[in-house]
């Protein structure tokens, strides 16, 4: 996070008082933010897909959204925020989630891209840790 960007936010607060947790929240958030950009960018490579914010309910963008919920959950990041973050519902997070070992069982178009997609989050997140 910007030095900038923080100042702002703590400018923005009412309270008078600022603890670390607030702080810590603020740089979490902005965590959360970025890894669902490269997340995203990722997804929309391994799928060839121009965006998966579309409202489509086209094989492929449905299995990319799913991908993308999954990986968010399993990085830690609430379903509320990573619905909120494609612009759906809550509730269309939670169901994608649930169907996701389907897209991976009985969808071969859709099984390599969710592999190479998954292996690029071990790779670069569950490795390095």
């Amino acid at each position: 996070m910007l030095k900038q960007a923080l100042l702002e936010k703590l400018e923005n607060s009412n309270n008078k008082h600022v603890s670390l947790l607030d702080v810590f929240s603020m740089f979490e958030e902005e965590s959360y933010i970025v890894f669902c950009d490269k997340l995203k960018v990722k997804i929309e490579y391994f799928f060839n897909l121009p965006d998966i914010t579309d409202k489509s309910r086209i094989e492929d963008l449905v299995a990319a959204r799913s991908a993308f919920y999954y990986i968010a959950k399993k990085h830690g990041i609430k379903e509320s925020v990573s619905s909120a973050y494609l612009k759906f519902g809550r509730a269309s997070a939670y169901n994608l989630i649930e169907k996701f070992p389907s897209y991976c069982k009985y969808y071969p178009l859709q099984k390599t891209k969710i592999q190479l997609i998954l292996n690029w989050y071990f790779e670069e997140y569950i490795c390095t840790s």
